[in-house]
């Protein structure tokens, strides 16, 4: 992995765990994500027509077959992840989500994309699942309600996590459809497919403009950069390295949320969460 990938996948990693830290703090639902994809569209809309007009790409039926199919993806992903923020701490759902991510989208990449790591590769995958293990451990004694709810949505959080990542790293590598136009041109798509779900949430609206204006805007700008940011370097890196090398957000959010939010039993989340990072880079020099 050369040095400028490295720094882009490190510096996605801070955007992401910055905006996740955002969503927990509005605890939405799809209303919201919703909401944010209409103001994607509409902020983005510019830089969608500048790539359109400058790079003149083809935007077939296999092309908007891939953007449709990242957009459905991502409404099972944002229902997981704000579903386990509502019930769930940030420094549990977190490093869970983008743990178990990890190892279920490299499994992909071995199995579908023919991508071969080699024994740090293994050991890396094998230590991300010894820490999420480590961070449900004790999860039964907690009592807390919701404890148990939230590790499912973390698990499943993850699950669609690694099917966005091996779906969007074919369409970037091998469709060659533009990282850009992939993530942004999702969101009118993903609104609309949405709009049945959330009408009868409508007035959440009104509720998210009033008290969580900043919320919404640091969302839909650093959501698609974070993203964008990964889909760019997947076109010249394996997805085996780049999916599990950006979940050193893994420690970021936990750390910065759970000390924000004030939760509990931080400091085993974050040895555990340090263990996943320790993985992480394993598989990434693997």
């Amino acid at each position: 992995m050369s040095p400028t990938v490295f720094a882009l996948v490190v510096l996605a990693a801070f955007i992401h765990a910055f905006w996740n830290i955002l969503l927990k703090r509005v605890q939405g639902g799809l209303s919201f994500t919703w909401f944010v994809s209409i103001l994607q569209t509409v902020v983005f809309s510019p830089w969608i027509a500048w790539v359109i007009y400058t790079g003149k790409p083809t935007l077939g039926p296999l092309e908007w077959l891939f953007i449709a199919g990242s957009a459905v993806i991502h409404i099972a992903y944002y229902y997981f992840l704000q579903w386990g923020y509502r019930i769930g701490d940030i420094s549990l759902v977190y490093p869970i989500a983008r743990g178990s991510g990890p190892i279920l989208s490299s499994l992909a990449a071995i199995i579908f994309l023919g991508e071969r790591p080699g024994l740090f590769g293994i050991l890396g995958i094998v230590a991300i699942g010894i820490g999420i293990f480590c961070l449900t451990a004790g999860t039964r004694k907690s009592g807390r309600v919701g404890v148990e709810g939230a590790v499912v949505a973390g698990l499943l959080t993850g699950l669609s996590i690694a099917a966005y990542t091996v779906w969007d790293k074919y369409a970037v590598s091998s469709v060659h459809v533009s990282p850009v136009l992939l993530d942004l041109l999702a969101n009118p798509l993903l609104a609309l497919l949405l709009m049945p779900m959330v009408w009868h949430q409508r007035n959440d609206i009104k509720r998210y403009w009033a008290l969580n204006r900043a919320e919404l805007f640091g969302v839909t700008l650093a959501n698609p950069i974070s993203y964008i940011l990964i889909l760019s370097v997947m076109t010249v890196a394996p997805v085996s390295q780049i999916a599990p090398m950006r979940e050193i957000s893994t420690l970021i959010g936990a750390f910065i949320g759970g000390r924000l939010f004030a939760e509990e039993r931080l400091g085993s989340r974050l040895a555990a969460a340090s263990v996943i990072v320790i993985g992480v880079l394993a598989v990434a020099h693997g």
